[in-house]
C-alpha cells in the first residue's frame, strides 16, 4: 500500500499520532497484547516523518527509536489541544460518575440492576443533563463534597 501525503499532511498526521500515542500509553497495561504492534506502527510512521525532513517534530533517541522531539511538546497547538481534551474528560466522567451515584442512591443497587439497560442509560441520561447545565453555568463553585471530617 502506498500514501502519499503532503508536508503539511503529514505534520498533521505527527499530531496525531502524538495524541493517540499519549492516550493509549495511558492503558498499556490493559491494552499488553495490542501496545507491541501501536508502537510498531507509531515508530514506522515517525520514521518516515524524520527521513521526510521533519526534524523539528522528530528526533533519533535512546535505543535508535524514533521519538518527538523536546520542541514539539512546547508548541501551543499541542498544549491547547491536550489543555482541551484533559478538561473535556474531567468533566464528562465527572458529570458520568455523579449522575450514575444519583441514580443508584435514588432507585437503590438492587433496583438498578434490575432495569434494563435502555432503563438505566434513560435515568442516567436525565440526571447527566442536569450536570450539565450546573457544571456549564458554574463550573466546579458550587461543588462541595460533605462528611470529609475537616476542620474548617
Amino acid at each position: 500500500m502506498k500514501i502519499e501525503l503532503s508536508k503539511n499532511e503529514l505534520k498533521t498526521l505527527v499530531d496525531l499520532i502524538y495524541f493517540a500515542e499519549m492516550v493509549y500509553s495511558l492503558s498499556k497495561e490493559e491494552l499488553s497484547e495490542k501496545t507491541g504492534q501501536y508502537d510498531k506502527v507509531v515508530q514506522k510512521l515517525l520514521k518516515i516523518a524524520q527521513q521526510s525532513g521533519l526534524k523539528d517534530m522528530v528526533v533519533e533517541g535512546m535505543e535508535k527509536e524514533i521519538d518527538f522531539a523536546d520542541d514539539f511538546f512546547e508548541a501551543p497547538h499541542i498544549n491547547k489541544m491536550i489543555d482541551n481534551y484533559d478538561e473535556e474528560c474531567f468533566w464528562e466522567e465527572l458529570i458520568m460518575r455523579l449522575a450514575l451515584r444519583d441514580v443508584i442512591e435514588e432507585v437503590g443497587k438492587e433496583k438498578f440492576l434490575e432495569m434494563d439497560f435502555m432503563e438505566q442509560v434513560t435515568k442516567r441520561i436525565e440526571q447527566e443533563g442536569i450536570y450539565a447545565e450546573e457544571f456549564e453555568k458554574n463550573g466546579a463553585q458550587n461543588l462541595r463534597i460533605l462528611n470529609m471530617g475537616l476542620p474548617f
